[in-house]
């Protein structure tokens, strides 16, 4: 048997026979896809033995909002995201992008950088992802001075 629940952006698909299984969903303009922010912030939070209540108290924020991101009812915001990651020891730049977010601090960056940061990534859009690797090495010696 299995039961829908939702509004008509997410909804969560409840499997049975026991133990019924959850899975969370997000309507697309042409399909419903598995919404992957939800699924990874709860198993992040699951492997961090962390409680829904006890995550909101360390990112400043209700059980209930975290209930409701690892549902998919409610996404967050750019500051959210950094104290999620922080709370869980998880990558900022997976999430943001799991969250179809930029991370403020990069978001900043392409402001102050407005003209030389849009023209780089046109210009390395073709990277392969080696050579994307090699040129985040060059970068990091380029920048070790500058600690």
């Amino acid at each position: 048997m299995t039961q829908l629940f939702g509004s008509y952006q997410t909804f969560v698909l409840i499997k049975y026979p026991s133990p019924p299984t959850l899975e969370y969903y997000k309507f697309t303009e042409d399909r419903v896809m598995p919404n992957p922010f939800a699924q990874k912030l709860k198993a992040l939070r699951e492997g961090e033995h962390i409680g829904v209540r006890e995550l909101g108290r360390m990112c400043e924020c209700t059980g209930m909002h975290i209930s409701n991101m690892e549902k998919g009812k409610a996404m967050p915001s750019g500051e959210m995201l950094k104290k999620l990651a922080s709370a869980l020891k998880a990558d900022i730049d997976e999430l943001s992008a799991l969250a179809d977010q930029i991370d403020p601090e990069v978001s900043q960056l392409i402001k102050d950088k407005h003209t030389a940061i849009p023209s780089f990534l046109r210009s390395a859009k073709d990277l392969t992802p080696e050579q994307w690797a090699e040129l985040q090495k060059q970068v990091e010696e380029m920048t070790r001075g500058d600690d």
